[in-house]
C-alpha cells in the first residue's frame, strides 16, 4: 500500500493561514512505495515532501521522483541525490492518461497501416479516406507529444541527481534498441517488394521507408533529448519554451536556405525533404519538447491534480484554437484539404494545414485522456494496454501486416488490386488489434514474473545475510562470556 506521509512527516504549514494542509488525493496511481523527505530545488517554490517512484522503463526499474508537498528546506540540491538513496524499488506507477493517449496513437497507427498495407487510396471508399483515414493522421503528432509529456514527468527530475548518468546511458541504450528494431522493420516490410539493392540503401539511410518512420525519428531524437534534458532543468520553465520555439526557427531558415552541401538524406534527418519518409529533428523534436514543457509543468507542481486540471485545459484550448484556425482557413476547400491530408500531402516536411490539423486533434486528444485517466471507462483499458507496451505492439503489428497477411496469407496486392474489400481490412484491423493486445498482455505477465523474481531473490539474500549476522552476533557473545 502507499504510506501516508503523515504517518512518519508532519505537513508543512499554510504560508498564510498557518493552518496544516490537507494531505493529497494520489487515487490515480497505482503505488506500493513509500515517501521520503524532498528538500526542494532552488530558485522555485520551497518544497518538502515528495513520493519516489519506480517506472518501469524496459527491462530495468527507473526511480523518479513524481509528486511534491509545500515545505521548509529552500537549499535543497546537494541533498537530492542522498534522499533518492531512500527511494524503494519494485512498484511501477503509471500516469493512467499518457498510457491511454499512447495506446490511442498505436490503434490509430494500426488501423493507418493495416488498411493501407493492403488496399490503394483509390479501391477505397469516400468514406474511407476522408474521415476515416484523415484521423489516423493524428496519430504521429500524438505519438511525438506523448513521448515529449512521458521525458518531463519521469526523466526530467533525475537531471539533478547523481543518477543521471545512468538514465542518460539507458536512453542512449534505448535509441540503439529502437535503431535495431528500425532495420529489422524494414527487412519485414520490405522483403517481398524490394530488391536487394533498394533494401540495402534503405538500411544505410540511402532511402526512407514509409511505415516505420517513427522509429527512426525516435533512434535520432533519443541521442540527442539526453543533452537538453539537463539545460532545460536549470532554466526557468518559460526559457525552455522560448528554446522550443528558436529550434522551430531554425529548423525553417535551415530548410530554406541551406542544401546540407547537396546531402539530401542528411536534410531529411535534420529538417525534412520532399519525398522522403523522414521526419526532422529540428521539424518535429520541438513538438517533442513541448511535450516536454507540459511535462514540466506537472512535474514541479505542489499539487498534482490541481495543475493536471490546468494542463488539460490549456491542451484543450489550444488544440481547439488550432482546429478552429484549420477550418477557418480552408473552409472553403476543406474536403480537398482533409482528404489530402490522409493521402499524406503536406507531411513531409510539415505543412501549416497538416500540422494544425494533426497536433490539433493530438492535443485535444491529450488532455482528455489526461482528464478521465484512470477513472476512464472499461473501453480504454484496452488502449492503457497498448500504451504500455507501445514498441511491443508497434514492432508485432507491422510484423503481423507484412508477414502474416501479406505473405503468409497471400493478401499482398497483386497486379496492383486489392485482394480484400475496404470493410474485410477494417475487420483484420480488430484482428491486428487484439493480438497485439494479446502479446501486451504476455509481456506485461513476463515483466510482472520477472519482478516476482528479483523480489524474492532480495528477499531471499536479506533473509540469509540477517541469519548471518545472528550467528555472528551470537559467536561474539560466546567468545566474551
Amino acid at each position: 500500500m502507499v504510506k501516508n506521509p503523515t504517518d512518519d512527516y508532519p505537513l508543512a504549514e499554510s504560508e498564510n493561514s498557518g493552518s496544516a494542509q490537507a494531505p493529497l488525493d494520489f487515487s490515480d496511481f497505482e503505488a506500493t512505495e513509500d515517501w521520503v523527505p524532498q528538500p526542494a530545488v532552488k530558485g522555485r517554490r520551497q518544497r518538502s515532501l515528495s513520493r519516489v517512484t519506480v517506472m518501469d522503463i524496459g527491462d530495468e526499474p527507473t526511480t523518479v521522483v513524481t509528486e511534491f508537498l509545500p515545505v521548509e528546506d529552500p537549499t535543497g540540491e546537494a541533498h537530492l541525490a542522498a534522499e533518492l538513496k531512500k527511494a524503494p524499488k519494485g512498484a511501477v506507477p503509471r500516469i493512467a492518461g499518457i498510457d491511454i493517449a499512447r495506446g490511442i496513437a498505436i490503434y490509430l497507427m494500426i488501423q493507418s497501416h493495416t488498411v493501407k498495407g493492403l488496399m490503394f487510396f483509390r479501391d477505397m471508399p469516400d468514406w474511407g479516406v476522408m474521415p476515416m483515414h484523415t484521423l489516423t493522421k493524428i496519430s504521429s503528432s500524438l505519438f511525438v507529444l506523448v513521448f515529449g509529456v512521458t521525458l518531463g514527468v519521469i526523466f526530467l527530475p533525475r537531471t539533478l541527481t547523481d543518477k543521471w548518468y545512468k538514465t542518460r546511458n539507458h536512453l542512449w541504450f534505448r535509441a540503439l534498441v529502437v535503431t535495431f528494431w528500425y532495420k529489422v522493420l524494414i527487412l519485414v516490410q520490405t522483403f517481398q517488394t524490394r530488391d536487394s539493392q533498394v533494401i540495402i540503401d534503405m538500411l544505410l539511410y540511402r532511402r526512407f521507408p514509409d511505415f516505420v518512420e517513427i522509429l527512426n525519428f525516435y533512434s535520432w531524437i533519443l541521442l540527442v533529448i539526453p543533452v537538453l534534458l539537463p539545460l532545460w532543468r536549470k532554466m526557468p520553465i518559460w526559457a525552455g519554451l522560448l528554446m522550443t520555439g528558436g529550434l522551430v526557427l531554425l529548423g525553417q531558415l535551415l530548410a530554406a536556405h541551406w542544401d546540407f552541401f547537396g546531402l539530401v538524406q542528411v536534410k531529411a534527418i535534420v529538417v525534412e525533404a520532399p519525398g522522403n519518409f523522414c521526419y526532422g529533428l529540428l521539424t518535429r523534436g520541438p513538438l517533442a519538447l513541448f511535450g516536454v514543457f507540459l511535462g514540466d509543468l506537472i512535474g514541479r507542481a505542489d499539487n498534482f491534480h490541481i495543475r493536471r486540471r490546468q494542463v488539460v485545459y490549456f491542451c484543450l484550448a489550444l488544440g481547439t484554437a488550432l482546429l478552429v484556425t484549420f477550418f477557418s482557413l480552408y473552409h472553403q476547400e476543406v474536403v480537398k484539404v482533409l482528404t489530402d491530408i490522409a493521402r499524406n500531402r503536406g507531411k513531409h516536411p510539415p505543412q501549416f494545414f497538416f500540422i494544425s490539423f494533426s497536433l490539433g486533434g493530438s492535443l485535444i486528444l491529450l488532455g482528455v485522456c489526461l482528464l478521465i485517466g484512470k477513472k476512464g471507462p472499461w473501453i480504454l483499458k484496452p488502449f492503457e494496454l497498448l500504451g504500455r507496451e507501445s514498441l511491443v505492439c508497434f514492432v508485432f503489428h507491422i510484423c503481423v501486416i507484412f508477414i502474416g497477411l501479406r505473405w503468409l496469407l497471400a493478401l499482398k496486392r497483386v497486379n496492383r488490386v486489392p485482394q480484400v474489400t475496404y470493410a474485410q481490412a477494417l475487420w483484420l484491423t480488430l484482428a491486428v488489434t487484439l493480438a497485439c493486445l494479446g502479446v501486451a498482455m504476455l509481456n506485461t505477465a513476463r515483466k510482472r514474473r520477472k519482478r516476482s523474481r528479483q523480489i524474492e531473490s532480495k528477499a531471499r539474500r536479506q533473509e540469509e545475510l540477517a541469519i548471518q549476522r545472528s550467528h555472528e552476533q551470537k559467536l561474539i557473545e560466546e567468545l566474551q562470556g
